[in-house]
């Protein structure tokens, strides 16, 4: 089956230049590459390896996402569409073939993505994307590239479109991306529509690719709550929770700790409103004492300086700390709350499902400065 790369473009030409340069190892594997380039002050160029093979189609005018990759897959004739965003970059030659490998493996599977990378830190931006009881969440985020639970291929919810395929006339057959999620969730959106057609999500275990995100010059902030409402509203009956799956996947490694410790002083520095998906996982193993809470200004903070959020209290506290933030990554760099207190017993949970001892998290850290 022949493959058609749709690329959606609206700057920097910098990411979509390191972008094709990094496909070109897998030209044996393309068919053709769509560059729609929509709101774009200058046209994209084709580099001199892609004569014959890319095409672009200008727009002066931002279509918006879902827009842009439907009219490339319009334009497309190859029987697999592989989508990829202008600012990913594909480290090693061979993962289209793994994708390809999977899906003959599997026919039950529509759409397979890859193992998405950030591309400062080196870890997991994204590996399937899965439900709480009010928002999504994205397993696996910031854990290292060489964890174990992201090595093999898996079954997952919903995926990001950044590196996607998918068959042509299944695509056509669902209706392509639905164009009234302008900028966001379009791609799990089409994830859950993929039930109907009783095909399966997967995300691609030995097939990664850096995603710098973000990097559109079309301003999208503003658009994310209706985005967001509107696809809640539409795929309510189509969304599952999963997120206790995949947190009790992550505790399993420490159930003997939780089990031998306790009571664990709570430490909420999530943006949760509740925890009722938390503590009861917890709770089957220890006791859990209310001790601090603290609100973040906004989601997913990148860090977080203990000492300045939390009571000196919650530093003296005899037991063992469950502290509960939106991304355990946030917590790196707290050398002086570790100097200052006995971490080793303490226990970071995440809204992304992960789970670490405090001690693992700021060891990382210090194991990769210089």
């Amino acid at each position: 089956m022949s493959v058609s790369v749709i690329i959606p473009y609206h700057g920097p030409a910098f990411y979509l230049d390191v972008c094709l340069a990094s496909l070109a190892k897998d030209l044996n594997d393309i068919a053709e590459v769509i560059v729609v380039s929509n709101g774009n002050a200058t046209s994209a160029v084709a580099p001199s390896n892609y004569d014959g093979v890319l095409r672009i189609l200008q727009h002066d005018e931002p279509l918006g996402y879902p827009a842009a990759i439907n009219l490339g897959a319009e334009e497309a004739r190859g029987d697999l569409l592989l989508f990829c965003d202008a600012d990913t970059f594909f480290p090693q030659a061979g993962w289209i073939a793994k994708h390809r490998q999977l899906r003959d493996a599997r026919p039950e599977i529509g759409i397979t993505s890859s193992k998405l990378l950030n591309y400062r830190t080196d870890r997991i931006l994204d590996f399937g994307i899965g439900r709480t009881r009010l928002n999504n969440f994205h397993p696996y985020l910031d854990s290292p590239k060489t964890d174990n639970r992201v090595q093999k291929s898996r079954r997952v919810q919903m995926a990001c479109s950044a590196v996607m395929m998918i068959e042509r006339e299944l695509f056509r057959s669902l209706g392509g991306f639905d164009e009234s999620l302008r900028y966001h969730y379009q791609d799990l959106d089409l994830s859950l529509r993929l039930k109907e057609a009783k095909r399966e999500v997967w995300v691609v275990g030995d097939a990664a690719a850096y995603h710098r995100g973000q990097s559109s010059n079309i301003v999208r902030a503003p658009f994310q709550i209706d985005d967001r409402a509107h696809f809640t509203l539409k795929n309510s009956e189509l969304l599952e929770i999963d997120y206790p799956e995949y947190l009790n996947e992550a505790l399993a490694p420490y159930i003997s700790h939780l089990s031998s410790c306790g009571p664990f002083g709570l430490v909420n520095l999530s943006t949760l409103i509740d925890l009722n998906e938390v503590l009861p996982l917890v709770q089957t193993y220890t006791t859990v004492k209310e001790l601090c809470r603290w609100t973040p200004p906004k989601r997913d903070l990148e860090f977080i300086a203990l000492p300045d959020v939390v009571e000196t209290r919650v530093l003296r506290y005899g037991g063992p700390l469950l502290i509960v933030v939106d991304r355990s990554f946030s917590l790196r760099f707290n050398a002086l709350w570790r100097s200052a207190r006995d971490t080793r017993a303490d226990l970071v949970i995440d809204r992304h499902a992960n789970a670490y001892l405090f001690d693992e998290i700021v060891e990382a850290q210090c194991e990769s400065c210089p």
